[in-house]
């Protein structure tokens, strides 16, 4: 739970990370990655704030650039407030973040950030970069809370190779990890660290992915996945996944599957079908701006005859 918390957090970081527009919302225009987290978001108009409700609740308040300034999650037994700080350049400072938990009572964690890798665009951490996205000009981040000291930098060897140096200090114990991932001009195009790797990053114009290679490799496996991304300008979609799964010691672990995405003319996703297992996204309610503010999901096997429905998503969207 505390692995996909800290996941899904970082990906929140991802689209807070930086405007070079810090006096007005940069929605569709220049690089992808310094746009604004609500293009990124696949938000329209000037947001204020968007209110999720549901087993767990969350409020995320933005400024008028289009960058988040607060989230604050409450759920039955966690809680947590995290507020964002930039400078006059747009960019990303500092993040405080104060939690309370039934279990393990108050703790506050401040995130400071660097920028000196001027015009490079920098992969956070070497795992689903395409969901953490790329951070322009980060040079450096730590975190420091009761428990724990973190500091990562981003470092260029040369023009092809960056190392991300990581020193980690959890209840007096100290580790360390380095990973070297390529480059070519501005942008990373793979690295392999343990068990993982990532090759073939391909990009449009604009910075987006167009291509992206992933997986798991062994001695005697290799199970690659291959994204492939729609041609948008507007935002970051996949459009379907395969995965080549190879097992010489045990070829009749060997498997492959594909996994298609499909999308409304407002870019949010209507099915997600692997191999015949089915998620669907309908009865999509929309706002003025073209925001969704209610949504239903409903899942099958393809073997089966009727829909499972989940649950109907809601969200308040307050604008400036």
């Amino acid at each position: 739970m505390k692995t996909k918390l800290f996941f899904s957090a970082l990906i929140l970081i991802g689209f807070t990370f930086y405007s070079c527009d810090p006096n007005g919302v940069n929605s569709n225009t220049g690089n992808y990655w310094e746009r604004s987290a609500l293009a990124r978001m696949n938000i329209k108009g000037k947001v204020k704030m968007i209110t999720l409700t549901g087993n767990n609740n969350s409020v995320t308040t933005f400024n008028e650039s289009g960058f988040v300034s607060s989230i604050v999650n409450t759920s039955t037994d966690f809680n947590s407030t995290a507020t964002y700080n930039y400078n006059a350049n747009g960019q990303l400072t500092s993040v405080v973040t104060v939690s309370t938990s039934t279990s393990s009572g108050s703790s506050t964690s401040t995130t400071n950030y660097e920028y000196k890798n001027t015009g490079k665009y920098i992969v956070m951490m070497p795992m689903h970069v395409y969901m953490t996205g790329l951070m322009p000009n980060i040079s450096s981040m730590s975190t420091v809370s009761t428990t724990m000291s973190v500091r990562t930098d981003y470092v260029f060897k040369n023009n092809t190779t960056m190392l991300i140096i990581s020193s980690n200090t959890i209840n007096s114990t100290t580790s360390k990890d380095t990973t070297t991932i390529q480059y070519s001009g501005n942008y990373p195009t793979g690295w392999t660290k343990y068990n993982m790797f990532a090759k073939d990053i391909t990009y449009a114009s604009n910075g987006m992915f167009k291509t992206y290679t992933e997986g798991f490799s062994g001695p005697t496996y290799n199970d690659p996945r291959v994204y492939t991304f729609k041609t948008s300008d507007d935002f970051l979609m996949i459009d379907n996944v395969v995965e080549n799964y190879v097992d010489t010691a045990t070829p009749a672990n060997n498997r492959n599957s594909t996994e298609t995405f499909s999308y409304n003319s407002n870019n949010d996703i209507t099915s997600d079908n692997r191999d015949g297992y089915i998620t669907e996204y309908f009865d999509y309610v929309y706002d003025s701006h073209k925001n969704w503010t209610s949504r239903t999901s409903r899942y099958k096997d393809s073997s089966a005859s009727a829909w499972t429905v989940g649950s109907t998503e809601t969200r308040t969207i307050t604008y400036w």
